[in-house]
């Protein structure tokens, strides 16, 4: 290749060159950060800085063939590893995490192809593909273009203000709880910084860990590892409903854009409870995700654990823990959850002590539509519970999970709650909302859409709730209603608690008194902190040693003592 240096009207192309490459990586590399934060944050990331000012230094190793192709896949690599980091922040609040995140790819798969079809899904799978090919021929390309005449003093001042712009934040990135990397504000716009930090800190962030450090990092509010499995006689002869309102957080509650929706529902769920002669108590519990990853909610809930990482819920299900399925079985319930989002069957399920698993695979008996990526309505899933097993002769006392997924995103559509529960059937009637609603693509263009019907997502699921009380609940159920998890930072912004309400209902005041125990206050709005930091609140994981505590003693029965004042009348 010809070396001759460039003439003085040419001298700065590659700088040029530099410039736009840097300017275009820093585009694509903050996009993500840029949603989340509603149009605010850096244009430019740093790592797009350091990568333009590296082949502005160093043209002579990278115009001979290969070394153009592998510097170009090195650049494509660099900026997929940051949109990937930048969609996770978008969607979980947090940073992306490699080990963990790679396991989740086919649960991205499942949603996107819930919520914009499979033929959809596959163009966009292969839409990318081609992008990334084509970025990949242009920067090979450019850089085999590229002068022989390297600009070593323009280079080291574009890597110098990349290592600038980087330092204050990568000095916050990763986190130091021990649970893995957190989202922390400061750290936006160096997601390559953010995971080089994980790999630096591979003892304490990959799936290598030891037994001992993965139980090191359940212990949370003085549980180091699950309780044993005990009986709970207290709740002998009475059914547990544990159900979840996916997505359901304290800012549904407590932030101005939803509690207008939200909070007049609440009112009208403590009402039919009071109709009904239920008391109701409630408050909020700190979840161990945000965002997504509903079932390590669900398991942080039935071990007594904190369990926020895929690698401590792979270490509970392989040893067979102790949770509260297995308490409640040894107590003589039968044990059942009913999963809709899973569409497979999960043999797993008997790991976690429950007798059955109803999924949308298999037990729902759902001949419905699904309705984006929602495979079925929450009223239906209710309705399962009711007709299948609680009205199934002869049985047992029964414990439930439930995990309803109609306010999951896209949040779209809402359908309404029909009046002839009886008439529900094998769900053929909701066939009619198969293609209500804006379709995903199209709400999720406009985000304070998106947010409305987040709100009105959550007032249906929890409107569900409703009925099913009015007309359903009995004295010798004690149900609890309570979110998995915040939703993304789309829905709640930066910086949110992962407080999720918990609303606990039962005829017998003494069933409440665990609860109690916990902070817990009579009514259905509990004082809130939508911003408060983490360790604000108790975690979910309190909940079992709670009824511990309160039903598990040997001979321990409730006593009339134990209880709180009536609820008002109205």
């Amino acid at each position: 290749m010809d070396s001759t240096p460039l003439r003085p009207a040419h001298a700065w192309v590659p700088l040029l060159w530099a410039l736009l490459l840097a300017g275009v990586l820093g585009w694509l590399i903050s996009l993500p950060d840029r949603v989340v934060r509603g149009g605010g944050g850096p244009w430019v990331a740093s790592e797009a800085l350091v990568l333009s000012g590296l082949v502005a230094m160093a043209p002579r190793l990278l115009v001979r063939g290969w070394q153009a192709w592998l510097t170009g896949g090195v650049l494509l690599f660099l900026v997929l590893l940051a949109l990937a980091d930048g969609t996770t922040r978008m969607s979980q609040g947090r940073p992306l995490d490699l080990p963990e995140d790679i396991l989740l790819l086919r649960a991205v798969t499942d949603l996107l192809t819930g919520s914009i079809g499979g033929m959809a899904t596959g163009v966009v799978i292969l839409g990318a593909a081609v992008l990334c090919g084509l970025i990949l021929l242009g920067v090979a390309r450019g850089i085999r273009q590229w002068p022989d005449t390297p600009l070593p003093v323009a280079g080291a001042l574009l890597v110098a203000a990349g290592i600038l712009l980087a330092v204050p934040h990568g000095l916050g990135a990763g986190g130091s709880s021990g649970e893995g990397p957190e989202w922390t504000p400061g750290a936006s716009g160096t997601p390559v910084w953010n995971v080089a930090v994980q790999v630096a800190a591979a003892p304490t962030v990959r799936v290598a860990r030891t037994q001992w450090e993965l139980r090191a990092e359940q212990g949370r509010a003085g549980a180091e590892k699950p309780p044993p499995v005990r009986p709970l006689p207290g709740l002998e002869g009475r059914d547990l409903v544990l159900a979840f309102i996916e997505s359901y957080g304290v800012s549904a509650t407590h932030d101005d854009r939803y509690a207008p929706v939200v909070r007049p529902r609440l009112e009208s769920l403590a009402g039919a409870a009071r109709d009904r002669g239920f008391h109701l108590v409630s408050g909020m519990l700190e979840a161990p995700v945000v965002g997504g990853r509903s079932w390590l909610a669900h398991a942080t809930t039935l071990s007594g654990v904190r369990i926020s990482r895929q690698d401590a819920y792979r270490e509970l299900l392989e040893a067979e823990g102790p949770t509260l399925a297995r308490d409640l079985r040894a107590t003589g319930h039968r044990t059942v959850a009913l999963l809709p989002a899973l569409i497979r069957d999960w043999p797993e399920g008997g790991a976690l002590g429950w007798d059955a698993v109803r999924t949308a695979g298999e037990g729902m008996e759902y001949d419905g539509p699904a309705l984006h990526w929602a495979t079925m309505p929450d009223q239906f899933v209710w309705w399962r519970m009711e007709e299948s097993e609680r009205r199934s002769p002869d049985r047992r006392p029964l414990f439930v999970l439930l995990a309803p997924v109609s306010s999951h995103a896209p949040w779209t559509p809402v359908l309404p709650i029909l009046d002839d529960w009886e008439g529900l059937g094998r769900g053929e009637v909701f066939r009619e909302w198969e293609d209500a609603g804006p379709a995903p693509v199209e709400l999720w263009r406009d985000f304070d859409a998106v947010r409305e019907q987040y709100a009105l997502s959550i007032d249906y699921a929890l409107g569900v709730a409703e009925e099913w009380v009015r007309r359903y609940m009995d004295d010798a159920t004690l149900l609890v209603v309570l979110g998995d998890h915040q939703p993304t930072p789309v829905i709640t912004g930066e910086g949110a608690s992962a407080d999720v309400p918990v609303h606990v209902f039962a005829a017998d005041r003494v069933l409440l008194r665990p609860f109690l125990e916990l902070g817990f206050t009579e009514g259905v709005l509990p004082d809130a902190d939508p911003r408060a930091p983490p360790g604000t609140s108790p975690g979910l994981e309190a909940i079992r040693p709670a009824l511990h505590r309160a039903f598990a003693a040997p001979g321990r029965q409730p006593e009339a003592t134990d209880s709180i004042p009536a609820p008002r009348r109205p």
